[in-house]
């Protein structure tokens, strides 16, 4: 009989090899080239009134690729888009409530024309501009200044005031409570009365509206809806904020309170009335309803006559010619 060799342990497993994004020995600085916002007027307004809006959690991620893949500083992204690193911080950790209330900050706009811009250059885009660390790398901080020297004769200290003289007064204490950046709540305009309820503003102005209120007025969306007099939830700030186009969100039950509201802004504040808003108004007199015209829905289907096409007039508003 043989002796049975002695059992071997099991060879260990095969390590599999994982593969790594490239890393990034020294950050690149990105710089804004001097046509960036070329497409911005003409084909991005086109691109977002025939787009649906990109949500925000696709654009976050569109952000962390592109600093990954170029190796570029969180900084400079912000400079080139041009938004200052509160507004993008709280964009990039997702600060809301509901995911489409980050449409209301700047960064979502602005961080959505980059990234159009981006697939429209192509080739030429930054991203392959600054691709694995191309660009120009960020220049390493600059030493402290040193501090002043005194003000007296041959680095002497200064002469003490004359006997007798006053003190130069204290700078006034902050009010407690306000800070440098802090905004105020919202003004009560209940009390306006406008010479008509008529609408001049189109459901993509009352977003733009509502996004530049935000940077002058604190505020829940809450307080907002209740602001405007509309008896819908807070979340319908957001759902507005998320259509798209000329007239995205239109039929919702906030559109109409909402323009009427910053109409009486408009008044609460003494502003004067815009070129476009004195023509629809002049305009509206001619008409047999009195109602402003202020564009048609290229989302929706018209009957029209043969020849007939739809262009834009001098107030940006689409119409059949």
């Amino acid at each position: 009989l043989t002796t049975p060799s002695p059992l071997l342990p099991p060879p260990p497993p095969r390590r599999r090899h994982r593969t790594h994004s490239p890393t990034h020995s020294t950050m690149v600085k990105l710089a804004r080239p001097d046509d960036y916002f070329d497409l911005f007027d003409d084909e991005f307004q086109d691109f977002c009134q025939t787009n649906k809006a990109v949500s925000p959690g696709i654009l976050r991620s569109q952000v962390r690729k592109f600093l990954e893949a170029t190796g570029a500083t969180a900084t400079s992204f912000q400079e080139v888009i041009g938004v200052n690193s509160n507004s993008y911080g709280k964009f990039m950790r997702n600060e809301y409530k509901d995911n489409w209330n980050a449409v209301m900050n700047g960064t979502y706009d602005k961080a959505r024309y980059f990234f159009f811009r981006e697939k429209k250059l192509g080739k030429k885009s930054m991203a392959n501009m600054y691709k694995n660390g191309g660009g120009a790398a960020a220049p390493a901080p600059a030493p402290a200044a040193p501090p002043p020297p005194p003000t007296g004769a041959m680095g002497a200290p200064p002469p003490p005031p004359p006997p007798g003289s006053a003190a130069p007064p204290a700078p006034p204490a902050p009010a407690a409570g306000a800070g440098a950046g802090a905004r105020p709540p919202l003004p009560d305009v209940s009390a306006v009365e406008l010479d008509d309820e008529n609408v001049y503003l189109t459901p993509k102005e009352v977003r733009a509206a509502i996004t530049a209120l935000g940077k002058k007025y604190k505020f829940t969306h809450q307080q907002l809806v209740d602001a405007f007099g509309c008896t819908c939830a807070g979340n319908a700030v957001g759902r507005f904020m998320s259509k798209s186009g000329d007239f995205g969100g239109g039929e919702m039950d906030m559109y109409r309170p909402a323009a009427l509201f910053f109409e009486k802004l408009r008044v609460h504040e003494g502003k004067p009335k815009s070129k476009k808003r004195k023509a629809l108004e002049e305009e509206a007199q001619g008409r047999k309803d009195k109602k402003p015209f202020l564009g048609l829905d290229r989302n929706r289907k018209y009957w029209v006559m043969p020849d007939t096409v739809a262009m834009k007039d001098s107030l940006g508003r689409f119409r059949l010619w």
